[in-house]
């Protein structure tokens, strides 16, 4: 199929690494994963936990579901007190249940928000630092980043490459390293003023590069090659 192909339009860099290696020579073109940002984005409150320095306010956004590795998350926010999780999403009930007994004994650090829709979730994330993804995910990061947010996420399809850049947007650990998590989210914790700057780049990012419009140009330009 792909050899009969005129163009490939991927929704990522590692996506056309891809069908380059296959010996593709024809168009490729990156059209980056992206969502809508409304004025709920463009207008978001303003944080008001940047100035705790004791504790690190972490947010997971996605389905409860075991790919997602939120337990792995949750026993590290349990070990370390100076961690705050809010975990955003639904599941299946007995699952759900399952992770809410693994984070009993954070006495409260770990709070299940259930889900919340896109356009009350800005105000959620207005008081949060960082977004952690510990397992596979993928439109989270986006809403994440245009909220202001720096993210730590690991290996997954290949988008997380093109927005997450090491140290500028985020940071990024090997799949189910998770003692590398651990030490990325305590290094965090020692630079909390860095993360502000990191979260600005984040929605800049996304504003400038991963935009909805970004995307349909993209495919409008890659049809538009064809008409000459």
């Amino acid at each position: 199929i792909v050899k009969r192909l005129m163009a490939i339009i991927s929704y990522s860099s590692k996506a056309k690494s891809y069908y380059e290696h296959l010996g593709f020579k024809r168009l490729i073109n990156v059209a980056p994963n992206a969502v809508e940002i409304d004025d709920s984005f463009n207008n978001m409150p303003v944080r008001h936990r940047r100035d705790d320095k004791e504790n690190l306010n972490l947010v997971f956004v996605g389905r409860l579901i075991p790919e997602k590795d939120l337990e792995k998350l949750i026993e590290i926010v349990v070990d370390n007190k100076r961690f705050k999780l809010s975990v955003v999403g639904a599941g299946d009930p007995v699952y759900e249940d399952s992770l809410k007994m693994l984070a009993q004994p954070s006495s409260g650090r770990v709070e299940f928000l259930g889900h919340i829709n896109a356009t009350e979730l800005p105000s959620v994330l207005a008081d949060k630092e960082l977004f952690v993804l510990p397992g596979r995910g993928g439109l989270a990061i986006n809403h994440a980043m245009a909220a202001g947010l720096p993210v730590v996420c690991s290996e997954g399809d290949g988008t997380e490459d093109d927005l997450v850049i090491e140290g500028h947007t985020g940071f990024r650990f090997k799949d189910e390293d998770w003692r590398e998590l651990e030490k990325i989210l305590c290094n965090a914790l020692d630079r909390k003023k860095d993360l502000s700057l990191m979260g600005e780049n984040a929605a800049n990012r996304i504003r400038s590069q991963f935009s909805i419009d970004s995307m349909v140009n993209v495919f409008v330009n890659t049809i538009k090659s064809f008409e000459k």
